[in-house]
């Protein structure tokens, strides 16, 4: 649904799951094959980031993916399925797009936004890298963290010693 608007984008597909032997079969069935890559899975995803333009997480089920917090902690843009703690992570019109599970033409309709305007995929990635920096990096779970122990230790009395040892 994007290539006929789109001829140079390429989908980049990352993981070694238990899938992939299908979903190659199928692209090599329905796309381009030269419009379609497939990467292993590797520890450290980053390089993909940096050269990719946009991620996209189609999932029907997801908790608080860590791929969506490193793309834009990487200045990507995210469209996703609007499952989970995705939208936790995601917001419309600043830092990407969520859509209903299992609708390919909204997400179809939200590629072809995110492809048809560099800029808005630029803003939205700087939104995005700011967010998880200011709220999801390792500083501001530390810097969270302190805050809970603080107040606990505010809100605790003096321990009462028991008559007996």
């Amino acid at each position: 649904q994007i290539s006929a608007t789109f001829p140079e984008a390429e989908l980049w597909l990352v993981g070694d799951g238990p899938r992939r032997q299908a979903i190659q079969e199928q692209v090599r069935r329905s796309l381009a094959p030269d419009r379609v890559r497939f990467w292993p899975g590797q520890p450290d995803i980053r390089p993909l980031l940096h050269q990719a333009c946009l991620l996209v997480l189609s999932s029907r089920n997801e908790a608080l993916p860590n791929v969506v917090l490193e793309a834009m902690a990487a200045g990507l843009p995210v469209a996703a399925t609007r499952v989970g703690g995705l939208p936790e992570l995601v917001v419309p019109g600043r830092t990407g797009w969520l859509v209903p599970p299992g609708d390919a033409p909204a997400l179809a309709a939200a590629l072809n936004q995110a492809l048809g305007d560099a800029g808005a995929r630029e803003a939205l990635g700087r939104t995005g890298r700011e967010r998880a920096v200011s709220d999801f990096s390792m500083e501001a779970m530390t810097r969270r963290y302190e805050q809970v122990l603080s107040s606990f230790l505010e809100q605790r009395s003096a321990p009462k010693c028991p008559d007996r040892v």
